[in-house]
C-alpha cells in the first residue's frame, strides 16, 4: 500500500472510532439546525438594506447572507431584482412596503452618497482609494465595480500608470466635488458619456465558464452580460459568443 494509501485510511479509521464511540469521550453531539425558509419580494425602485433593516427589524448581517448579489447593500430594482427575507420577518414586511423607499432616502441613496457609472451601475459617491503594490487600473476597477474608463474619467488619468499611495475618486460625484460641481452637473456628465457610442469586444465561451465568473473577470455584473447579449437566462453553451463592453 502507498504511503498516501495509508495516511487516507488511518484518517478513515479515526473517523469512524470517533464516529461509533464519541460518547465514551465526552464529545457531544451539535444538533443540526433547520434552516427557516425564505420569501421573496419584488424591488421597483432604488432600496438600501438599512431601510429594510430599520422598518422591518430584519438583522442588516442576515440581508446580506442571503442577498450577497448586491453591492453596498444597495439594489437597483431594475431588471426583476428581488430581496430575500426569512419568512417570519413576511408580515412586518408588506406593512412597511409602501413606507420602505421613502425612508431616509436622502440620507441613504442621496447624490451626496451614491452616483451612477456611464453604464448605470451604483458606486459610492465620496469613495478614495490609495493605491497599493500590485494595483492595477483592472483589479481596481473590479473592486469597486466600475470600468477602468470610468476610473480615467474620474481621475483625469492620461494612461494607466499608477504610482503607490496614488489617491484615486471611485466615482463621478466626487471627481467634480473638489472644483465645486454640483451632483447634478455629475449626473449630466455622466448621462453624456453613457449616450456616446459603447465599444465591445467579443468573448467565447469555455467549458466551465459562468455568466458570473466572466462579469467578475471582466469588471462587470452579470445584469450588463444578460443586458448586452440579451439572454433570458444564466445558461451558457460552450462556444457561444458574448459582447462584452470595453
Amino acid at each position: 500500500m502507498s504511503q498516501e494509501a495509508q495516511e487516507y485510511m488511518g484518517r478513515f479509521v479515526a473517523a469512524a472510532y470517533v464516529f461509533h464511540y464519541y460518547k465514551e469521550h465526552g464529545i457531544q453531539e451539535d444538533p443540526a439546525s433547520v434552516p427557516e425558509p425564505l420569501v421573496e419580494f419584488e424591488v421597483t425602485d432604488l432600496l438600501h438594506f438599512q431601510q429594510v433593516s430599520d422598518l422591518v427589524g430584519v438583522p442588516l448581517e442576515v440581508l446580506e447572507q442571503f442577498n450577497p448579489q448586491y453591492y453596498r447593500d444597495i439594489i437597483r430594482g431594475t431588471d426583476g431584482d428581488v430581496i430575500r427575507i426569512p419568512e417570519s420577518y413576511l408580515r412586518d414586511f408588506v406593512q412597511a412596503e409602501d413606507s420602505l423607499y421613502l425612508h431616509r432616502k436622502d440620507e441613504l441613496l442621496g447624490p451626496r452618497v451614491i452616483t451612477r457609472t456611464s453604464d448605470g451601475r451604483i458606486v459610492p459617491a465620496e469613495t478614495e482609494y490609495k493605491v497599493v503594490k500590485g494595483d492595477n487600473l483592472g483589479k481596481i476597477a473590479r473592486q469597486f465595480g466600475v470600468s477602468v474608463s470610468d476610473l480615467r474619467s474620474w481621475n483625469k488619468l492620461r494612461n494607466d500608470n499608477l504610482r503607490i499611495g496614488q489617491v484615486l475618486i471611485v466615482s463621478g460625484y466626487a471627481a467634480g466635488a473638489g472644483k465645486g460641481a454640483s451632483s447634478s452637473a455629475a449626473t449630466k456628465a455622466t448621462d453624456k458619456k453613457a449616450s456616446q457610442k459603447e465599444e465591445f469586444i467579443t468573448y467565447k465561451v469555455k467549458k466551465g465558464d459562468t455568466l458570473f465568473g466572466i462579469a467578475r473577470a471582466h469588471g462587470c455584473t452579470v445584469d450588463n452580460l444578460k443586458s448586452w447579449n440579451k439572454l433570458s437566462s444564466n445558461s451558457l453553451s460552450i462556444g457561444q459568443k458574448l459582447k462584452i463592453r470595453k
